[in-house]
């Protein structure tokens, strides 16, 4: 894949397009990409199109079947994809911010070249798919915060109270499409059991409120979201061999630099060609993969794509022609 100046547009090698064309069989083989091509509008990024997405591989692939871990503030269902059969589990979670969409259609991507590869008997590189899921089992958590995804691709309404409350959160604006809290202006990454209290003491210094973003609710896990997440972690505490919880942007992978992290965050780093980095200030307190490495799990905040959120969504391909390897290699390395 390249970027062709001239025309403003990527231009794919015949090995990209097979994936796409796996991933995405109505679409036109063209030799170019631009954002009509895939005509990925707001619709097919909503937490319904998650949803419908998730209950075609699960119809099609009978290996395949859905999880509901809980429900949102404004009763969107928060599902998982669950296949393969082994001891050792991989929990893949997305948008957890409502402007950062495309990490679950990453993980959809993702799930569907699987599941079609697996069907058909074909290696992914050098692995069999099959023998893959014979060893593993794979969780995939799309879509943390539907209602926050909502938000971001919809806005409010200001014909209900819940509405013009969110409004008024958002500084009065009725464009959401940077929102990245849930239904009640908390942000699900700071609402983890790790360092609560003392992100709650910066949070008054830095005033932060309710909002589009770094409100950490009162107190650990008072937000459905962030319990769905807890509940699902701690059912497969004693089989996860790892956690990678997938936001946007800045291509860097963010860990707890320590014996039980240091050799995954070179593996992600080297077949993803991002970055490593040890977060600081405020990203460093209540986060899941905070919370998920206090409990002896080897957790990775994974950062797609480059730019400003929201991220393009006709970059969609793109992204995960980038992290296809990692996402792949990941079921054969942890």
């Amino acid at each position: 894949m390249f970027f062709l100046a001239s025309t403003k547009k990527y231009v794919f090698f015949s090995w990209e397009w097979n994936i796409l064309n796996t991933i995405y069989p109505d679409r036109k083989r063209v030799g170019s990409f631009s954002g009509e091509i895939m005509k990925k509008q707001k619709n097919s990024f909503s937490p319904r199109a998650i949803s419908a997405r998730m209950a075609y591989l699960c119809k099609t692939f009978p290996f395949v079947r859905i999880k509901r871990c809980g429900t949102s503030l404004c009763n969107r269902p928060i599902e998982a994809l669950v296949m393969g059969c082994g001891r050792k589990t991989l929990l893949f979670v997305g948008a957890h911010h409502g402007s950062e969409y495309l990490t679950a259609n990453l993980l959809l991507d993702f799930a569907e070249e699987l599941c079609r590869a697996v069907d058909a008997g074909k290696k992914l590189f050098s692995f069999s798919a099959r023998e893959l899921l014979e060893r593993r089992t794979l969780i995939l958590l799309p879509c943390v915060n539907p209602d926050g995804v909502a938000l971001a691709l919809c806005g409010a309404s200001s014909d209900n109270p819940l509405g013009r409350k969110q409004i008024a959160m958002n500084r009065g604006s009725e464009d959401f499409s940077k929102w990245q809290a849930n239904a009640r202006g908390v942000d699900i990454n700071h609402n983890y059991n790790y360092r609560f209290y003392r992100y709650k003491e910066l949070e008054k210094g830095h005033g932060i409120l309710p909002g589009r973003s770094r409100y950490a609710g009162d107190y650990p896990e008072s937000e459905p979201e962030t319990l769905a997440v807890c509940r699902l972690v701690e059912e497969y505490r004693a089989r996860l061999s790892v956690l990678l919880s997938f936001h946007s942007q800045g291509e860097v992978i963010y860990y707890h630099d320590s014996p039980l992290t240091r050799q995954g965050a070179r593996f992600l780093s080297r077949t993803s060609g991002y970055s490593l980095e040890v977060a600081e200030g405020l990203a460093a307190y209540g986060g899941l993969t905070d919370w998920a490495n206090t409990l002896s799990i080897p957790a990775y905040t994974l950062e797609i794509g480059r730019g400003e959120n929201p991220l393009p969504r006709d970059t969609a391909p793109l992204l995960y022609i980038t992290l296809r390897e990692m996402l792949i290699s990941s079921l054969a390395f942890f």
